[in-house]
C-alpha cells in the first residue's frame, strides 16, 4: 500500500489584513488573532492593563466592517448595551476572521 501525505488547505491560512483607522495603518495577520495582537503588531499600544486577559475592560475598539468572533462573556458583561449596539469590542477578546477594518478611539491609543 502507498500512502501520499496530502496537506490539508488551512495548514497554512492565507493572513487577513486588519486596518485601524483613524491612523490607516494596515496589518497582515493569521486567522484567529485577536484585534489586541494586530494592533500591536502594527505599532498601536492599546491600554491593557490585564494583559490582554478580557479582565479589566480598557481595550476598547469600534468594528467598521470585518467578520469576528463571536462577542465573549467578558464582552457581554463589560460592554454597554450601547456600546454593544455600536459595534464596540474588546480587542483583547475579538479574534479577526476575515478582511477587518477598526476604529480607535483617539483617547485609548499610543503609536510607535
Amino acid at each position: 500500500m502507498i500512502v501520499r501525505f496530502v496537506p490539508y488547505p488551512m495548514a497554512y491560512p492565507r493572513p487577513i489584513p486588519v486596518r485601524f483607522e483613524p491612523v490607516g495603518l494596515t496589518v497582515m495577520v493569521s486567522p484567529g488573532t485577536t484585534l489586541l495582537e494586530a494592533s500591536r503588531r502594527a505599532g498601536i499600544s492599546l491600554p491593557s492593563t490585564c494583559g490582554g486577559q478580557c479582565e479589566c475592560g480598557e481595550c476598547i475598539v469600534i468594528v467598521v466592517d470585518g467578520q469576528l468572533s463571536s462577542l465573549t462573556i467578558e464582552e457581554e458583561a463589560k460592554l454597554s448595551e450601547e456600546g454593544l449596539q455600536q459595534n464596540w469590542r474588546l480587542a483583547c477578546c475579538a479574534r479577526v476572521h476575515s478582511q477587518a477594518r477598526v476604529q480607535i478611539p483617539a483617547q485609548k491609543a499610543e503609536f510607535h
